[in-house]
C-alpha cells in the first residue's frame, strides 16, 4: 500500500470504528483493526498533523490523536468519495490494464489473483473488491484492451490496442473515443526517404535508416496537462494562500516535468491540493473536473 493510502485506510477505518462524535483517535487500535503495520504509527500521527486533519496527544503506551474540525470534515468527504462506484470503476480500469502491462511477461500472461498484492487494490484507503475486479475485466476484455484465459484461475495479457492505451498516457474515455473517430492529421506524407505520421506537431519522424527520432509527444502531453490543470484551478475553491502554492507546482511542473523525478515530485504536491479540494471546498460539478485531472496526471506520472 501506497504511503498516502495508509494515511487514508487510517482515517476511513477511524470514522468506521470510533463512535460518531469521538474526538480523541487511539492510534494503535485504529491501525490494528484496519491491518496497518504496526511501525507505520510514526508516519500516520505526522502526516495528519502536517495536513492539518489532526494534532497529537502523547500517550504512555500509544499515540492518540484529537481530530480538528476540518479534519473530520475531510475524513468524511474522503470516506463519501472512495465510495462512489463512477471513480471506484474507472481507477480499476486504468489499474487493472496499467498492471497487466506491468506484470505480463514476454509471450506470456498474468495471473489476476495477484493484482490484490498490488498499491492499486486500494483506492482512498479502500479495498477493490473481487466482484469489482471481475466486472473491470470484463469491461477491458469488451474494449479490446485485455486477452482474457478463463478457467480454474484468470489470466490476463494486454492486447496490441491495450499496450497502445498504456503508452499514449492519455485517459480512458478520450482514447476509446478517439478509436472510432477519423484522423484529423497526416496519416501518411513521403518527402524523399522521410515519413511522416499522424499530426506533424509531436510527430514522429521515421528517416530511411530506420532511425526514429521523437519529436515531443511526451512535451506535448505535459503543455495538455498543464492547460487542463490551469482550467481546473478555478473551480477548487481554495484559499488565497493554496491557489498561489498551486499555481506555482503547475510552474514547476510545466517547466521541469519532463524530468520523471521532478515531474513526479510537482505531480505529488499537486495532486495532494486537488485531494484535499475533492474533499472539502469542491463543488459537485468541479469534482468530476478534479477525478478526470487526477486520473490524467496518474496516467503521466504513476
Amino acid at each position: 500500500m501506497k504511503p498516502e493510502q495508509i494515511a487514508f485506510r487510517f482515517v476511513v477505518i477511524a470514522l468506521e470504528t470510533e463512535p460518531a462524535h469521538a474526538t480523541v483517535l487511539t492510534v494503535k487500535e485504529i491501525m490494528r483493526r484496519a491491518g496497518i503495520d504496526k511501525t507505520c504509527e510514526s508516519y500516520i500521527v505526522q502526516t495528519l498533523v502536517s495536513w492539518e486533519w489532526a494534532v497529537e496527544k502523547p500517550g504512555f503506551f500509544s499515540s492518540r490523536l484529537l481530530w480538528t474540525d476540518t479534519g473530520r470534515a475531510y475524513a468524511q468527504n474522503l470516506k463519501q468519495a472512495a465510495g462512489q462506484k463512477v471513480s471506484r470503476d474507472a481507477h480499476l480500469h486504468h489499474a487493472l490494464l496499467a498492471w497487466a502491462y506491468e506484470h505480463t511477461p514476454a509471450n506470456g500472461t498474468a495471473s489476476i489473483e495477484h493484482f490484490e498484492d498490488a498499491d492499486d487494490w486500494w483506492f482512498w484507503g479502500t479495498p477493490v473488491t473481487w466482484e469489482e475486479v471481475s466486472a473491470a475485466v470484463h469491461y477491458l476484455e469488451a474494449a479490446g484492451l485485455l486477452t482474457v484465459n478463463y478457467g480454474e484461475k484468470v489470466y490476463v495479457r494486454p492486447t496490441f490496442m491495450g499496450t497502445r492505451f498504456i503508452h499514449s498516457k492519455e485517459d480512458l474515455g478520450t482514447f476509446l473515443a478517439r478509436q472510432i473517430q477519423p484522423s484529423s492529421g497526416v496519416a501518411h506524407h513521403y518527402s524523399g526517404s522521410i515519413v511522416v505520421h499522424g499530426n506533424p506537431s509531436g510527430s514522429a519522424l521515421v528517416t530511411g535508416d530506420n532511425n526514429a527520432i521523437n519529436l515531443g509527444v511526451r512535451a506535448a502531453a505535459l503543455s495538455s496537462f498543464g492547460a487542463q490543470l490551469r482550467q481546473v484551478a478555478p473551480f477548487l475553491g481554495l484559499s488565497q494562500d493554496d491557489a498561489e502554492d498551486l499555481a506555482a507546482e503547475i510552474n514547476t511542473l510545466e517547466r521541469g516535468g519532463i524530468d520523471p523525478d521532478s515531474g513526479h515530485r510537482s505531480w505529488r504536491s499537486i495532486r495532494r491540493i486537488l485531494l484535499l479540494a475533492f474533499a472539502t471546498t469542491a463543488t459537485a460539478d468541479s469534482k468530476q473536473a478534479i477525478r478526470a485531472t487526477i486520473t490524467a496526471g496518474s496516467d503521466l506520472f504513476g
